[in-house]
């Protein structure tokens, strides 16, 4: 790999600016240079725990490929600083794995596991994925707030946060809500203080893609590490009052030099005395390949609060993160609760309701049609009936829009304006026929329930050309002797 000089220049004197534990510096230069130049890049998987257990998926994995002669045990060499990460054995195409389609993995370059673990988001939190395609940190956050709480994904590009929508809703990770806005500009006020949680792994250089991706190399060679400068103090600004008292940021790149990182942070620090540089979970900083942050030029050793993953320590390409935590100022937590905690109506409409495909006077269609359809579906397909919905109803209200019906979190903020791909939970599209409305139920519906929810269900084996064929959003027809 061809690294522009100047690169070398900087790591070099990165490494010659530390005393790291009594490394010789020009050997941990060339340590890291040599890393870079190795052709081999180790995947990674995480499991969803939600739906299975990491032994059964890896067992599945093994399964599925058998020219490899690979074990289950092949597929569970642990990434060390993420709970429910693994390394993939060579040769697995896990992106073609039917895990994979069902969303019960997902494949994500082992570092950049190492932002969601260092948030360990609690159940009950409010948090939001600022810049957030494809999805990997989003998911990882979901599984930490086990279905209590809220997650807003986001990203700005609409063609990502398509990817982002689609990774969600085949994971069928709730309660989430994916936006495509810029946070600076389109985040309405009333955000402001709401989040618990927030995540900006934020536009940078991408040193850490250099081994992945040539062209990331010519982007620095074109722009360089301050390119992405304005754009990261913005989100870290935006993100200072999108956040409540107590709560906390975590800002990450996969980027190596100080200036996009520590820097940024000390930086940050310095314009927002009502923050402090927090530390994470002591077993990060215990992990193999995770060594502590740098200390910029004037500042002190709580910068070794910060989290560093180098390419030379292991089987990672390399990430940045810091936890920043918001001071709780008296009477000011109290203040941001009342003011997070305004009852939502349950009513999915405004104005006069209406039959389905009429207006009202409002010009919104009517969600009272939308929801007779769904019980009516739930009247014949469920063990329950429509006692499933009223459940589901404790937390979440019903949203109809575009023709498709959701579970909108009760606990979400005031959405009006904000462009949403994803509104909670997908339940399925409304249409109107002439004997009424018909609902017809989504994947991500389906994915979250369980046989005992259903009536009749049918058994179909994970590696059959049925399961290829229901993957393909074909409709499978049944004979009434496999129903059970």
């Amino acid at each position: 790999m061809e690294l522009p000089e100047s690169f070398r220049s900087a790591v070099t004197a990165l490494f010659q600016s530390q005393d790291e534990n009594g490394l010789n510096p020009e050997a941990e230069a060339r340590r890291f240079f040599s890393a870079l130049e190795e052709k081999t890049v180790k995947r990674a998987w995480r499991v969803n725990t939600a739906r299975i257990r990491p032994e059964k998926a890896a067992a599945l994995m093994a399964a599925e490929f058998p020219e490899l002669s690979l074990q289950p045990e092949d597929f569970l060499c642990k990434v060390p600083w993420a709970r429910d990460g693994f390394y993939l054995p060579e040769g697995a195409r896990a992106g073609q794995s039917v895990l994979f389609q069902l969303g019960l993995i997902y494949l994500q370059e082992a570092s950049a596991m190492l932002p969601a673990e260092a948030a360990a988001a609690v159940p009950g939190e409010r948090a939001a994925d600022l810049c957030a395609a494809p999805g990997g940190k989003s998911l990882q956050i979901l599984a930490q707030l086990k279905e209590e709480g809220l997650l807003l994904a986001n990203d700005i590009e609409r063609k990502r946060a398509k990817i982002l929508q689609i990774n969600l809703e085949r994971s069928a990770a709730e309660p989430s809500l994916v936006s495509s806005a810029d946070p600076i500009k389109d985040f309405p006020a009333s955000f402001d203080a709401f989040f618990d949680l927030l995540i900006c792994d934020v536009p940078c250089s991408g040193e850490g893609m250099f081994r992945r991706d040539p062209g990331a190399v010519k982007a620095w060679e074109a722009y360089g590490p301050s390119s992405d400068a304005a754009a990261q103090r913005a989100l870290l600004e935006r993100a200072a009052r999108l956040l409540a008292p107590g709560g906390r940021i975590v800002y990450s790149t996969c980027t190596f030099n100080m200036e996009e990182n520590e820097g940024r942070i000390a930086e940050f620090l310095k314009a927002h005395p009502n923050f402090y540089l927090a530390r994470a979970s002591a077993a990060l900083y215990e992990a193999k390949g995770v060594r502590p942050g740098l200390i910029p030029p004037g500042e002190d050793e709580r910068f070794r609060n910060c989290l560093r993953i180098w390419p030379q320590d292991g089987q990672g390409e390399g990430h940045f993160a810091a936890v920043l935590r918001k001071k709780e100022e008296p009477g000011e937590t109290e203040k941001s609760h009342a003011a997070r905690s305004v009852p939502i109506s349950r009513k999915g409409t405004s104005g006069k309701q209406s039959p389905l495909g009429k207006k009202s006077p409002a010009g919104k269609r009517s969600t009272a049609a939308a929801e007779e359809a769904f019980r009516k579906f739930l009247r014949e397909n469920f063990t329950a009936g429509d006692a499933w919905l009223d459940r589901q109803l404790g937390r979440n209200r019903l949203r109809f829009h575009g023709g498709k019906l959701h579970l909108l979190p009760l606990n979400a903020p005031d959405l009006s304006g904000l462009r949403l791909l994803k509104s909670g939970l997908s339940l399925g599209d409304i249409k109107a026929q002439k004997r009424g409305a018909v609902f017809s139920p989504s994947q991500s519906l389906l994915r979250r329930l369980k046989a005992s929810d259903l009536i009749a269900v049918s058994e179909t084996p994970f590696f059959s050309e049925r399961m290829q064929r229901i993957l393909a959003g074909q409709t499978i027809v049944l004979d009434e002797e496999e129903k059970v």
